[in-house]
């Protein structure tokens, strides 16, 4: 069953961006919002790291050392695969050239869920898709991760149609939620005015699958939810030109 705020359903529906039916972005402010969320996502495993050299200048007890150095090490693995989620996620990739591998989206979602309660189950192919359309894959699905905060499965596919590549992710889990706040996020239709960090991400979602042509669909499913989006195929001469 599709689930989609009437009030909003206008903003929801295929096809190009419609400008006047979405509010303006001041680009400054949706950086600084962006910024914090990658602060906040990454503050836990900095601060660990922080604890743990601590603990080694002050502890001379060997079992202690050991637990502190095991810890510095666990949390920096940590950082960094979250650091490297929000760049594909959120940066420009890094990489050179205008294509993404989806097998790269996919080791780097498997890194930043590694010590969490959800499991990744990938059935997309490692093809190569615009930088924008990874970008899109891996936004829908942390969107969808948040709807299972107890943990769960996250199922992440690309399927190609004569008209484009479809993008879906879903979730299930123990007690599933999408806050109406997150709908509206995802459509655009949220004012910036009341935009903040916890909604800038799906916010971010609706916005690159709008410069791809697109719009983000949701499905309420039996434990939890679906976002999918289906990004239209270019023209090979629009491309080259």
């Amino acid at each position: 069953m599709l689930t989609v705020n009437p009030a909003v359903c206008q903003c929801m529906e295929p096809g190009p961006f419609r400008r006047k039916a979405v509010p303006a972005v001041n680009d400054i402010e949706l950086a600084s919002l962006i910024a914090s969320k990658v602060c906040h996502d990454v503050i836990n495993p900095v601060g660990a790291i922080s604890n743990g050299i601590e603990i080694l200048e002050s502890e001379s007890d060997s079992g202690m050392r050991e637990h502190a150095i095991a810890l510095i090490a666990n949390s920096a693995k940590q950082a960094a695969a979250k650091l490297k989620l929000c760049r594909l996620a959120y940066g420009s990739m890094g990489s050179a050239g205008d294509h993404f591998s989806l097998g790269e989206a996919r080791e780097a979602l498997e890194g930043y869920l590694r010590d969490s309660k959800t499991k990744l189950d990938w059935r997309a192919p490692a093809m190569i898709v615009p930088k924008d359309t990874a970008k899109l894959a891996l936004n829908l699905a942390m969107a969808t991760l948040e709807t299972i905060p107890r943990g769960g499965v996250l199922t992440v596919s690309a399927e190609e149609t004569a008209t484009g590549l479809v993008l879906t992710t879903s979730s299930e889990g123990p007690s599933p939620r999408l806050n109406d706040e997150v709908r509206t996020a995802l459509t655009g239709a949220m004012p910036f005015s009341e935009l903040n960090g916890r909604y800038v991400q799906p916010y971010l979602t609706g916005l690159i699958a709008r410069g791809l042509g697109c719009a983000v669909a949701l499905e309420e499913r039996a434990g939890g939810f679906a976002l999918s989006a289906e990004v239209p195929r270019r023209d090979p001469a629009a491309v080259a030109a």
